[in-house]
């Protein structure tokens, strides 16, 4: 074999194993690049989901805390005016047009509660700050479980009802009782102040949770208290068996979780509070489709620049592997005509030399070797 054909196989045999170099470098780089956005990608999701969970946190607090405000001044009318029947049980004589005075003194300082009631022994209204029960209108609320709850539990303290239709009004309210005391600590009726739902949903609408998030307020046995932006028809329904009250919340009185909603199906990022020394729970809960959209943007542009960038690399790398399969076929053919040329040569019987410029020979036949 000649010095040129030797060669010319080497060099043959460094395309082959050049094309298979740039195949392979351009899937290394394809992956690394791949490697890379799909990297990026999932810190942007991890950084949205944890600033999620920390704003949702933070709104829940927020609003725990007016919550808390609100029941608290709430309960300090009551309070006060429960001391003031104990304190002078006249106020009670009918007609009690000093009562009715006192009631729509103490209530015009709080828009919040639609009505500030007065109820005896039997559950008859004595009178309320809407001047229902007075002069004559006889209204018993002996049935509802809030006058019975604060009759036969005196010692309970603050009860907080669940929604229900106002017998006289219409709304749908919320009561909050507290028992009256005889001097010998019997019972004597009660005083309830019946918070609107509507002004609750005002309370917690002032955060944005974004288009498909909730905020709801429930009592602690699941009874659904009040939910904005939607979900009337949710209000006052009793679920105890939902994960936030079955699994969360025994374990630790604030949290968070990804839960799944019950009528819609959509996925949300919940945060959850218990309402400190109130038999009340608040949630914020945010929907993934609503704080992933950016990230979802993101993805899509991350993954249409990365779809060409590793169309790009391949195709050139095909090109390129091509072009060199093309060399690999022209140099064997070289060399096949190279063999020929040789073989012919050798079996002329005559003398065939190629001698370049510098008198160096570059070709000789065998005759011309042993010459």
């Amino acid at each position: 074999m000649t010095p040129l054909i030797a060669r010319l196989r080497n060099r043959l045999g460094q395309l082959r194993w050049n094309s298979l170099a740039i195949i392979a470098g351009s899937l290394l780089v394809v992956l690394l690049s791949d490697g890379f956005v799909a990297h990026v990608l999932w810190t942007n999701y991890d950084e949205a989901v944890h600033n999620a969970e920390s704003e949702n946190s933070d709104l829940a607090h927020v609003l725990e805390k007016y919550l808390l405000t609100e029941v608290q001044g709430v309960d300090l009318l009551i309070t006060s005016t429960v001391r003031a029947l104990e304190a002078n049980p006249s106020l009670r004589e009918h007609p009690p047009r000093r009562l009715l005075e006192l009631l729509q003194a103490r209530v015009a300082a709080f828009p919040n509660v639609g009505n500030l009631s007065v109820i005896d022994v039997e559950g008859n209204v004595v009178t309320n700050s809407r001047g229902n029960g007075a002069f004559g209108q006889a209204i018993n609320i002996g049935d509802r479980p809030y006058f019975q709850m604060v009759r036969d539990h005196p010692e309970i303290g603050l009860y907080i009802d669940v929604p229900r239709r106002a017998r006289i009004a219409g709304d749908t309210v919320i009561a909050l009782a507290r028992a009256i005391h005889k001097p010998d600590g019997s019972f004597d009726g009660i005083v309830f102040a019946a918070l609107t739902v509507e002004s609750l949903k005002e309370l917690l609408n002032v955060v944005n949770v974004g288009n498909n998030g909730l905020v709801t307020l429930y009592r602690d046995d699941g009874t659904v208290m009040a939910r904005v932006p939607i979900g009337d028809d949710t209000i006052g329904r009793t679920n105890p068996n939902q994960p936030l009250f079955t699994t969360y919340l025994p374990r630790a009185s604030s949290g968070s979780f990804d839960g799944i909603g019950i009528t819609d199906g959509e996925i949300r990022h919940v945060s959850y509070r218990k309402v400190e020394g109130l038999p009340l729970v608040l949630t914020v809960a945010r929907a993934n489709s609503d704080f992933l959209q950016g990230w979802r943007r993101q993805a899509w542009t991350h993954g249409a620049v990365a779809a060409f960038l590793n169309l790009l690399v391949l195709g050139l790398g095909v090109f390129l592997a091509r072009e060199t399969s093309r060399r690999e076929a022209s140099e064997a053919n070289l060399i096949e005509q190279e063999r020929l040329i040789r073989l012919v040569a050798d079996n002329v019987p005559m003398l065939i030399a190629y001698v370049d410029r510098n008198r160096t020979y570059r070709f000789v036949n065998r005759v011309a070797a042993r010459w």
